[in-house]
């Protein structure tokens, strides 16, 4: 049985697999907030050992609620992803049937290294840096493999724990609660080591940015400085002295300049003492532009290339002049070369991994750090100076802020904007750093496992020195024998403690008891077997007697039958001929109908009991053979129709078209318990109506229902009905009398025809009974023995009058039209319902048999238009639609009667005889039943010659899938067979009518079916 639970667990809750789940869920997101987060650096995801082991112990739902908890601190970046990836893999193994752990991890990690693989690749490291991550990822897999077994060893349920050795269950025990926090340990060491040395790598880069920014400012300020108080001594007194003593104050500055309103250079002094060659006009200058729009302090340029003075970068520095009025009237300006500059902003020392850039206003390069890069020339910002990921925000380690990443997360990066808008940007590459920390993590996993296994060997060696006694006492335990002597149990020479000794003292004493039991069970065993032996001969006698008893009662009843039955057969006959001489007065009439039905009464009382007798002693035995079972429950319907009539009750019989003609039955028990269910229905309803329905079940039950709209039961009754000699109450036993047999015999009746009887009712509301009955039907050979023993004999009546028979089919047409004309009646056909409204409203007709389901016009709509215009003949419908559903359609649109095919001669003439009985009749003549009985077979044998041709127009609808034609065909092949006797082929044809207008078309393998049947027909 596996430890894990089956999808069926996915939910179940309960306040124990809260309190695991939370315990684990924060112990996860506790381990996974030490994780690491650099992209580079291969993280120790042991916090997801939490959902992996919540997954497997208490299902998905629990597993992806820890999940989403122990991954909080992953939110957004790529190791939620990948965790992501595993607990799915996870899922989708485990949902496959891998249930063992290591089988799940087996089955996930070789994905989830290749996708980290492909990941480290997407972001720039090299192959052997992405394959030193997946190496360190996995091994940090096997470790959270390990933790996981340890972890489902410690939270195992009762059941699981029983089936567990206890060593086992402790060493794992001591292993997690002394691993768990010294890894949370181990993590955090690595934690703050890791950040603490990028802190203190950061500093440097800090340290960088202060050297610049502060030699920068203070040149600057004093560059200013020195210009600003040029231009306001020069505006106060114009002397060109001022920039000579310009150049000496700053020896930066290589040239000085005092420019006018437009911005003409009225007088230069340059360092090397050239002079300047024609007119020079800076007006196109920013130094210039910028302080005519505003006048205000001073300003300093981006790099450029000064006219006259070589091809050298500077940058300017300039300070407006103004008059009394504070008009402008000028500037003074002086050069500084930008190499002389960065020469004093180099810094004295700087790591290899740190690189500075300084740009102006228009992204030209003017300072770097190392310097080997070309000044002066554009520099575009590449990814790996733009801002990143903000790490480490929150740890108390630290800078405040945090570290800045740049975008590849290789490096870390400063940028700085100065006053004058140049931009410093500082970069502290990490590649060498981090493959140093990923080899660090890979050493601290490996002495993880290892440590972790040797604390599990070392917890599980210990604790089996002390269970080793435990063994030895179930050993003992299991060598119990009460019929020998018990063995004592010694516990000198093991380790134990105070418990387990006590546990020993008390199995030794349990030993001498048992000792002291054994004795006792010895006694007591010899004097039982004497009480035994006792009673085992009083039972002897009282079986022999009860049999004795037994066979007095069944020759009793053998007797008692015999003795009433003789009589009871002599009253019941000698009232019937009374009754027939039909030459008493009423009086006497009536007082021999008492008689007979008096007579009749103790007669089925007689029956019941016999019956009940025999069902008591097993004795009633069943015989099955084929049924129609259509035909069964007709015949039942004609027995009570006339007790029903009286009561002027409706009585309904509907079956389903979904049975099978024939069925494997017992005809008589069956008529038995139906006969009695449909007797109780009428005796016990006064208004309403009865209801007979058959219908299928399930494939191999077949279910039959009598309702009533009588006068109920209430559930006290309900309880007792099925009880032997068992009525609703007294008042019911007087009222409509009976024995209390009727429904015991037919429960009894139902066990033992593998069936069931049972009843719903309310009181006041009807009463519903339900028989289900196996569903089997007879082999080919039965069925054919059983209709070559069906009686082919009825009487046919002489009758007078004009019928009009009409159906699409010549043979049921020449069918019925036979039998009728044999009675004497006048026959005229019509082969649809078009042609019948015109014959019947151009001739007289005393009777209309009219097919329902036939082309040009059906029989609902032409029986419609013959009752519009006025014509009230009866009207009886032929059909082999045999729905309740369908039947009414029929009524409603005007029929008197349905008469169901196959047709029954019986039925037919019962039928016509019904309808004319104002026209003068005389006695019928057994011989034209046998001359009738001569012309339908002759009518059958010439229906079998057409079956050939009527089978290959079905094959060839079935080719064309022509919908319409195959339903028509199969409804007529339906009706004709079944009315020439040919139920196997009746039956086929409504079971493939009914699979056409469900959807499913009819193949070529159905029709050879069919084939089959009307060849061996």
């Amino acid at each position: 049985m596996s430890p894990y639970p089956t999808p069926s667990h996915f939910f179940r809750f309960s306040r124990r697999r809260l309190w695991l789940w939370s315990y684990v869920s924060l112990l996860g997101a506790l381990i996974n907030l030490l994780v690491l987060q650099l992209p580079l650096l291969a993280p120790l995801l042991l916090g997801n050992t939490a959902f992996l082991v919540l997954l497997l112990r208490l299902g998905p739902a629990w597993g992806l609620a820890c999940f989403a908890v122990v991954t909080l601190p992953f939110l957004g970046a790529w190791l939620w992803w990948l965790s992501l990836a595993e607990f799915c893999l996870v899922f989708l193994a485990w949902r496959l049937g891998q249930q063992k752990i290591g089988h799940l991890y087996l089955c996930c990690w070789p994905l989830l290294a290749a996708a980290v693989v492909l990941y480290q690749l997407w972001l720039g490291a090299g192959i052997g840096f992405a394959l030193l991550i997946s190496g360190v990822l996995a091994l940090g897999g096997v470790l959270n493999l390990f933790g996981s077994k340890m972890i489902l060893n410690v939270a195992i349920g009762k059941g699981q724990s029983q089936h567990q050795p206890l060593a086992e269950q402790l060493a794992g025990r001591i292993t997690v609660f002394s691993a768990v926090p010294a890894l949370v340990l181990i993590l955090a060491a690595l934690h703050a080591y890791v950040i603490w040395d990028l802190s203190k790598r950061h500093e440097q880069l800090i340290r960088l940015e202060q050297h610049f920014l502060n030699y920068s400012a203070n040149q600057l300020q004093q560059f200013r400085a020195a210009v600003k108080q040029a231009a306001l001594s020069y505006s106060r007194q114009p002397d060109a002295g001022v920039l000579t003593d310009l150049l000496a104050m700053q020896p930066h500055f290589i040239s000085t300049a005092i420019v006018d309103v437009v911005g003409d250079v009225t007088d230069y002094r340059i360092r090397t003492g050239e002079q300047l060659q024609g007119p020079v006009n800076v007006a196109d200058r920013a130094y210039f532009q910028q302080l005519k729009l505003k006048p205000v302090g001073s300003y300093v340029s981006d790099a450029y290339v000064g006219r006259g003075l070589g091809h050298d970068l500077l940058f300017a520095v300039s300070a407006p002049m103004l008059s009394v009025q504070q008009e402008f009237r000028g500037i003074v300006q002086a050069s500084v070369l930008l190499s002389s500059l960065i020469q004093q902003l180099q810094p004295a020392e700087a790591s290899p991994n740190m690189r500075a850039v300084l740009l102006d206003n228009q992204d030209q390069l003017i300072w770097s750090v190392p310097s080997s890069e070309a000044y002066g020339r554009s520099f575009r910002i590449g990814a790996d100076l733009l801002p990143g990921k903000l790490v480490f925000a929150s740890s108390w380690l630290s800078p405040d802020g945090g570290i800045q990443l740049n975008q590849p997360g290789r490096s870390f990066i400063r940028q700085h904007q100065t006053d004058d808008g140049w931009l410093l940007l500082l970069q502290y590459r990490l590649d060498s750093v981090l493959l140093g920390y990923n080899v660090l993590t890979l050493m601290v996993i490996l002495l993880a496992i290892l440590a972790l296994w040797l604390l599990n060997r070392s917890s599980f060696y210990v604790v089996r020195l002390y269970t080793r006694p435990l063994k030895q006492l179930i050993q003992s335990i299991q060598r119990l024998e009460l019929q020998q002597q018990a063995p004592f149990c010694d516990l000198s020479d093991r380790v134990s403690g105070l418990e387990v000794q006590q546990l020993f003292e008390a199995y030794n004493a349990m030993v001498v008891r048992l000792h002291q039991a054994g004795s006792r069970l010895e006694e007591l065993n010899s004097s039982l077997e004497q009480r035994v032996r006792q009673r085992t001969e009083e039972l002897q006698t009282e079986r022999d007697r009860a049999t004795e008893l037994a066979e007095v009662k069944s020759r009793f009843l053998a007797t008692m039958s015999h003795e009433l039955r003789t009589p009871l057969t002599a009253i019941i006959g000698y009232t019937e001929q009374l009754l027939r001489q039909q030459k008493q007065e009423s009086s006497q009439h009536d007082q021999l109908q008492v008689i007979a039905r008096n007579s009749r009464y103790l007669l089925d009382v007689v029956n019941d009991i016999l019956d009940a007798a025999k069902l008591e002693e097993g004795k009633l035995t069943m015989v099955r053979q084929p049924v129609a079972l259509a035909a069964l429950l007709q015949d039942l319907c004609s027995d009570v129709n006339k007790l029903a009539k009286s009561k002027k009750l409706q009585l309904e019989v509907v079956i389903a078209d979904d049975i099978p003609a024939w069925l494997l039955l017992d005809p008589q028990r069956v008529r038995q318990i139906l006969l009695n269910l449909l007797s109780n229905a009428i005796k016990f309803t006064e208004q309403g109506k009865v209801v007979l329905r058959a219908s299928r079940l399930s494939a191999h039950r077949l279910l039959v229902e009598v309702s009533d709209t009588g006068i109920g039961m209430s559930m006290e009754q309900l309880e007792k009905i099925f009880s032997a000699f068992e009525q609703a109450d007294s008042g019911t036993s007087r009222k409509y009398g009976g024995t209390g047999l009727g429904l015991h015999i037919s429960y009894q009746l139902a066990e033992l025809m593998q069936g069931e009887l049972s009843v719903s009712s309310s009181l006041g509301q009807g009463s519903h009974f339900r028989l289900e009955l196996p569903l089997v039907e007879p082999e080919a050979e039965q069925l054919a023995k059983q209709q070559s023993l069906q009686p082919l004999s009825w009487q046919v009546p002489v009758l007078q009058g004009q019928v009009l028979v009409v159906d699409d089919v010549a043979d049921i047409r020449l069918l019925v039209a036979d039998l009728l004309e044999q009675s004497g009646l006048t026959v005229t056909q019509a082969e649809n319902g078009e042609q019948a409204t015109q014959l019947a409203q151009q001739q007289r007709y005393d009777l209309i048999l009219m097919d329902m389901n036939m082309p040009v016009l059906d029989g609902a709509e032409a029986t419609r238009r013959l009752r519009q215009v006025g014509l009230q003949l009866p009207i009886l419908a032929l059909t082999a639609d045999v729905l309740p559903e369908d039947k009414a359609v029929f009524l409603q649109a005007g029929c008197n009667e349905v008469l169901t095919k196959p047709i029954d001669p019986p039925e037919l003439y019962q039928m016509v005889q019904q309808y004319l009985q104002g026209q003068p009749k005389v006695e019928a003549k057994p011989d034209k039943a046998q001359a009738t009985i001569k012309r339908i077979e002759a009518l059958k044998q010439s229906y079998l010659q057409q079956l050939p041709a009527q089978l290959q127009q079905l094959q060839a609808f079935v080719a064309k899938q022509d919908e319409a034609q195959i339903l028509g065909l199969l409804h007529r092949i339906k009706g004709t067979a079944g009315s020439f006797g040919l139920a196997a082929i009746s039956q086929c044809a409504a079971r493939l009518e009914q699979q056409q207008k469900k959807g499913q078309h009819i193949t070529a393998e159905d029709c050879e079916a069919l084939a089959a049947l009307m060849q061996s027909a």
